[in-house]
Formats: C-alpha cells, structure tokens, sequence
C-alpha cells in the first residue's frame, strides 16, 4: 500500500507528544522563534533606516531606540532557538525509540508466526525501516519539520508585511509558490511512490549486500566464486528498482521548467510595483527595504529542496510502521482461548484428532486427518521423509498455528481453550534451526527462563545435563563471555557448542516448570563423540518427561518409549522399536539403510 505524503506528515505530527510531550512543547516553541524573529528582524531593520534617513523612528526612543530593538531581536534570534535544541534532539531519539519499539511490540505479541510468514507485511516492515533503500532516519524529519515549518511560519509573517504595500502583491506571490510547489510535491510524491512499489526488489538487493558483509556465507562465497554472480544479482535488483524513479523524474523536468518561469514572472511584477512607487515618491527607503525584505521572505512558502525532501522521505515510514503495529491486534493473528493452563499440564497426555491444515495462503494439507497420542511422562520420536508433515506437527503442538479441522487436546482440553501465550510458556523447544544468541554464555541459558537467571546453580546445572558446562568453563570469561567476535572479548562457540547451549536453554526451561520437551534434530550439528554422549544421556534427559524427538539419526529414535512414521502428514506406522522392526514396514527399511551405511563407512575406515 502506497503512502500519501501529507498524512504521513500529519502521522509523524500526531505521533510527536506521544514520544515526548515536553520536547514537542519546546519544538513549537523552536518553530514559533524561527518563524517570528526573522519578521521582527525586517521590521527593526526598517526602523533603524528610517530613524537614519529621515530622522524619525517609529518606535520609542529614536534612532537608538530603533537600534536597540534590532539588537534585542539578534540577539533573542541567536541565544533562544540554539537553548531549545537539546530538547529536540531529545524529542528525535525518542520518536525513533517509539517507532521502533512499536514495530517490535507488533512483531513479537501475536502467538502466532502466520505475520512473519506474510510477504506483504516483509514489504511493510522493509517500509517501515526505511523507503527502498533510501537510508534516511526517521529523527532526521524532526529537524526538516523544525526547519519547513518555521520557514512556512516567517512566509506568513512576510506576506502580512507585505500586504502593507497592497493586497494583491502577496496574493501573486503566493499563487506563484503554490504552483511551483505542487510542481515540486507530485514530483517527490511519486518518487516516494516508485520506490515503494519497488521495495520487494530493494528488499532482495538489500539481501544480497548484506550477504557479501555477512561472515557466515563468506567461506561459501569464495569457495564457489559467487563475487561476480553476487554483484551483478544486486545490480540486477537495483536497477530494476531504480528504473522506474529515473523515468519519472526526466518526465517532469519540462513542468518544472514552466513552474520556474512562473515565479520569475510574478516575483518581478511585485518588485517592479515596488520599485515604480519608491520612484514616484509613494515610499520612502525604509518601506522600500521592508517590502522588499518580505518578498524574500515569502521565499519561504517555496520548496526547501534539501529540507522537504529529508522531510517528506523521513516521515514516509511512519504510515508503514503504523500499519505493522496495527496488525498485532489484527483479527487474524489472534488464537482463541483465555484459559490459563494448570502448572502440572500435561497429567495424562496429548492428542492430535482428525487434525488437517495448510499454512495460510496455501491450499495443500500439509498434515492429513492426522491421529496421534502423546502420553505424560513419555517419549514420542517421529520419523518421515523431508516435507512428511514433523515440523509442522511441532508448530501446531506450540500452538503456532491452530489446525484447520480436527483438534490438539491435552488432558482433554482443546488447545483453542487456552491462552496461547501462557500455554507456550509450558513448551520447551530445541528447533534445528535454533537461535544463537551474541549475548553472554549465561544469557544464552538463562533466557529458556528469564525470571530465574540470576539462579547460577540453576543454569550450571542445566549446562551439565546439556554436557555444555565444561565448554563454558575453558571460556575467557567463564559465563561472561560473550558469545559473538563482534565484542571486546567475544569468542565464536562451534556448531556443536551451540547447539548444547541451547539444550541446555531448553533444560532450564523444564526445570522452571515448562511440562513438554521437544527436541527437533537434536545431534544435528553434534561430532561423533558428542552425539553418542547425548544418546547415552537421552533416557536421564527424557525420563519422567513429555517428550517428542523428530530426528533422522535413528540411533537417537530407538531410545524412545514410542515412536511414529509420518508419510504425507499421516501416522503410517506406530509401535516401539523393537515392535516397528518385526513388522518389517517403512522404519526397517530405513533403519537398515542407515545402520548400513555406517556399517560400510566404518568397514572403509
């Protein structure tokens, strides 16, 4: 959805005294001094040539008189607006602040990922940050707002100085202006407008940068000689983006050209009236100067090309950011349900029945009239084929999603009964594609219960259990080290060190209280040595806890109490493994596949 320039600015004002009521108070005040003082400026200027050249002066006092009041307004001009800087300074920073914290407040309250997986709402969050790939933050607006109003503010000033000389003088100024302005907004108006309609492309350039500045796809990128193919992708994207905005801005350069003459022709008519009456002996040299004077200060209803445009570029994120944030309390992100789940949940077990669904904007059933129980206490491996339906059985049981037909019950209750949010905290998950926080070593475990972090036996026992604890202890700074290079003493924890790390965040989940384990790939990222300890410690991870693994090592499978194929989002098979391997079906196959592999891998070494 495409931005109207004046209600984005009329956003961005309104937004103002929520993000700082007394710097929006010292802004007006800013706006009012700069727009003012410099038509009390003229008017002193004027006294102080009249005193001089005729020997009289229209205010008391007389000549010094006249040059008082010209000092008095310098100096207010010099000393009022640069004391109320600060405060506006402030006002900008904490505007960003709320913008911000209110996209972010958006994207994380909705329980459900349905907005994160919508590519309409990428575009409004790319929009939101900034337009296309124009790097103009939202508090450089505040200054350009300052700026444009005071100047519009000191026109209006000119023009009623002006309309001293006659009223029509003013008015042709000001028909002037407004022409060449419109001139000048549709021109901005649909710059902004191209590079938002080409934001999705902008957004894939912008991608594309960040990967080439990215260390993780360095070793990759030169490996398979992508420079080249990289550079020209993001030159591909940029152009297509930019085309566009390059085509419409040569379209308008013979408007603009007609606008501008407009102006000159209308600003000489008034300083040839001025000037034939100051020959006639109508005005005298202070007036003549005071008159000419406010035709340059009309100057400011014109378009301030730098300002305006930092303006008008600045603000366009606001409508977006608005949007992102109006869309956590969308209809549609909401889950049912206001029960608050009981702390021992789950006592008997979990229950997928008759349960279908497809991702939004989709049409195929990713899981299929699907029947599966879960016992309390009890393990559960799930086993398939890429794309058979495990992960999205996952996102359902964490109540990401709810399903299309059927129900999730636990205990009997339908999940739709409960509060997501608060049946989320009873959930602890290992996904395989876990995050890596770049915070420090105790952070990273203790977020899996952040009320409870500063408990160190709690996490030093969670970091054990995960088989973490004796990685933490060879670090710099023990727990305090940070994990990520991009900090003073930060080291960078391996693939198979992270993935402990957030094992043990998910233990110190269950041992504050969360009554579902889910451990996704689990050894994924594990060497040899570390994948057989977790196999040896899988039944004191597991025992006395609701558990479900989904793994593709099958030496990890066997150990739990139940497990299921999945084959196009159906339980096709069902049993312990002993049980599943007498019956000779799907898993034995792929059991003694794999078990064969090893077995050739270890007969070559």
């Amino acid at each position: 959805m495409r931005i109207r320039v004046r209600r984005a600015v009329l956003d961005f004002v309104w937004l103002l005294p929520q993000a700082d009521r007394p710097g929006t108070l010292a802004l007006a005040a800013q706006i009012v001094a700069a727009g003012l003082l410099p038509v009390a400026l003229m008017l002193a200027t004027a006294a102080v040539i009249a005193a001089v050249s005729t020997g009289r002066s229209p205010l008391p006092g007389g000549t010094w008189g006249a040059v008082a009041a010209l000092a008095a307004v310098l100096v207010t001009f010099q000393v009022v607006v640069p004391l109320l800087g600060p405060a506006t300074e402030r006002l900008a920073h904490r505007l960003d602040l709320l913008l911000r914290m209110r996209m972010l407040r958006a994207v994380l309250a909705p329980p459900t990922l349905a907005h994160l997986e919508d590519p309409k709402l990428a575009d409004e969050l790319a929009q939101a940050r900034t337009v296309g790939t124009e790097e103009v933050q939202t508090p450089l607006a505040v200054g350009a707002l300052s700026a444009v109003a005071a100047t519009r503010l000191m026109a209006a000033g000119s023009a009623v100085v002006l309309a001293g000389y006659s009223w029509w003088a003013p008015v042709a100024l000001l028909a002037c202006w407004v022409a060449t302005n419109e001139a000048y907004r549709r021109g901005v108006a649909r710059l902004i407008s191209s590079l938002e309609g080409a934001t999705p492309g902008f957004r894939r350039a912008r991608y594309l940068s960040d990967l080439s500045l990215n260390s993780s796809a360095a070793k990759e990128l030169r490996l398979f000689g992508l420079a080249g193919w990289l550079a020209d992708r993001f030159e591909t994207y940029w152009r297509a983006g930019m085309r566009e905005v390059w085509s419409r801005r040569s379209h308008r350069r013979g408007v603009m050209l007609a606008a501008v003459s407009v102006l000159i022709a209308g600003h000489a008519l008034v300083a040839a009236a001025l000037v034939r009456s100051a020959l006639a002996g109508d005005l005298g040299a202070a007036e003549l100067a005071l008159y000419l004077q406010a035709i340059i200060g009309m100057a400011g209803f014109g378009w301030d090309a730098d300002r305006q445009y930092v303006l008008r570029l600045g603000v366009a994120p606001v409508p977006h950011a608005l949007r992102v944030s109006a869309a956590a309390s969308d209809t549609g992100l909401r889950l049912p349900g206001s029960r608050t789940p009981p702390a021992d949940m789950p006592r008997d077990g979990i229950r997928f029945q008759d349960v279908s669904f497809a991702y939004p904007r989709t049409e195929r059933n990713v899981v299929r009239r699907l029947d599966l129980g879960v016992p309390a206490g009890r393990s559960l491996a799930i086993v398939g084929v890429n794309g058979s339906g495990k992960t999205t059985l996952l996102k359902l049981l964490c109540r990401f999603y709810d399903p299309g037909e059927g129900s999730v019950t636990v205990d009997g209750v339908d999940l739709r009964e409960l509060d997501a949010a608060a049946w989320q905290r009873r959930v602890a998950a290992l996904f395989q594609d876990f995050a890596r926080y770049p915070l420090p070593a105790r952070d990273n475990v203790a977020l899996g219960d952040i009320g409870r972090g500063d408990d160190d036996d709690a996490v030093g026992r969670a970091a054990a259990a995960a088989g973490v604890a004796d990685v933490v202890e060879r670090l710099p700074a023990r727990w305090d080290t940070p994990l990520s290079r991009e900090f003073e003493g930060g080291i960078e924890p391996s693939g198979g060190q992270w993935q402990r790390l957030a094992l043990a965040r998910v233990l110190f989940a269950i041992e504050g209280g969360a009554g579902v384990l889910i451990l996704d790939e689990p050894t994924a990222h594990l060497d040899i040595r570390a994948e057989a300890a977790f196999y040896d410690r899988f039944l004191d991870l597991t025992r006395g806890r609701t558990t479900i693994v989904v793994s593709h090592r099958f030496s990890t499978v066997r150990h739990a109490d139940h497990i299921v194929v999945l084959d196009g989002g159906r339980v096709v098979e069902a049993g312990s493994h002993p049980e599943l391997m007498a019956l000779g079906g799907r898993y034995a196959a792929m059991f003694d596949l794999q078990a064969a592999v090893y077995r050739q891998g270890s007969g070559r070494a």
